[in-house]
């Protein structure tokens, strides 16, 4: 299964001339790093109802922030997990969300410091010492949807802090029974957490966009194999 960075190819579009398809293949070329790593900045305040990133209600008349990442799978466009920052007014809140989870569990979120990260990235065992260096935090679930399960915590300051020095996150949950494990780099987080909003409506076109063209895709696939003869 391949995973697509999704927010720094989406802010391509948002600079760029070029088409979607062309520039998706170049950020995967480019690495999670690019068009401004992994992390990118939302604000809004909302005149109707409706549906955030992470499919909870939107307060209308409130301005609201959302430092948000996700990763799709590259071949069928399911979002496989979201995480972000939503601010509105003092009040702050970490969602992640993840696709495929049991409802009755909760999600456990390690934050690994540079060094670690480099270490978990190349699957390296942590001895007992590093493991007590790990942020650790535990998140209830808050509502499931059609996308997946949304779990949520209060992001105070010092977690705010942890999440703009540290290097990235590992997401545990339980899926059809069996525990997964999914990284999210913060590579990117600070810049984006303190820096000025992308515009939104052309975020979410771009982001519409390019996930309608990776199910388009996937459905020629599956006509093509349909068309194959059988041996």
């Amino acid at each position: 299964m391949r995973l697509l960075p999704l927010a720094p190819i989406v802010a391509l579009a948002l600079v760029a001339p070029a088409g979607l398809a062309q520039q998706r293949e170049a950020a995967m070329e480019a690495g999670p790093g690019a068009a401004g790593k992994a992390w990118v900045k939302l604000c809004e305040t909302p005149a109707s109802a409706g549906k955030d990133l992470f499919g909870k209600d939107r307060v209308v008349g409130a301005k609201t922030c959302l430092t948000h990442h996700e990763r799709v799978d590259a071949n069928s466009g399911t979002v496989l997990i979201a995480a972000g920052v939503r601010q509105t007014g003092v009040a702050q809140q970490l969602t992640i969300t993840v696709a495929g989870v049991q409802q009755g569990a909760g999600l456990r979120v390690l934050i690994y410091p540079a060094d670690l990260w480099v270490k978990a990235q190349r699957k390296e065992r942590l001895d007992k010492q590093e493991t007590g260096r790990l942020g650790d935090l535990k998140l209830r679930l808050a509502f499931c949807h059609r996308d997946g399960c949304t779990a949520e915590i209060d992001a105070t300051p010092s977690l705010v802090s942890d999440l703009k020095s540290n290097a990235g996150l590992v997401v545990f949950a339980l899926r059809s029974g069996q525990p997964i494990a999914l990284p999210i780099p913060l590579s990117g987080f600070r810049e984006a957490y303190d820096g000025p909003p992308v515009d939104s409506v052309r975020f979410h076109r771009a982001r519409d966009e390019l996930l309608r063209q990776i199910r388009d895709r996937q459905k020629q696939g599956e006509r093509r194999q349909g068309d194959e003869p059988r041996r």
